[in-house]
């Protein structure tokens, strides 16, 4: 089923169907299956360094964040590439 385009009050923090079950192949062939926490992780990883000007950090902090809030609405990955 199709999420609607505004989430129910009691979906907001349901993660989007289209994030649930992804999997992460491992570099010996194994899987692991991806949660907030590893999604998350996936995009924290990549600060910028404190020499990088205040505007160009709060963009490509704006779409850090929008990759974090892709989970639960898939609809911003888009976004978050856009402002990347």
């Amino acid at each position: 089923m199709e999420r609607p385009v505004f989430v129910a009050f009691d979906e907001v923090l349901q993660p989007d169907s289209r994030n649930e079950g992804r999997i992460r192949l491992g570099v010996n062939g194994g899987s692991q299956l991806v949660d907030f926490e590893q999604h998350y992780a996936d995009i924290a990883q990549f600060p910028l360094i404190e020499q990088v000007p205040a505007d160009v950090r709060r963009v490509y902090d704006r779409a850090r964040n929008l990759y974090v809030y892709a989970w639960f609405q898939h609809e911003f990955y888009v976004v978050a590439e856009t402002q990347a």
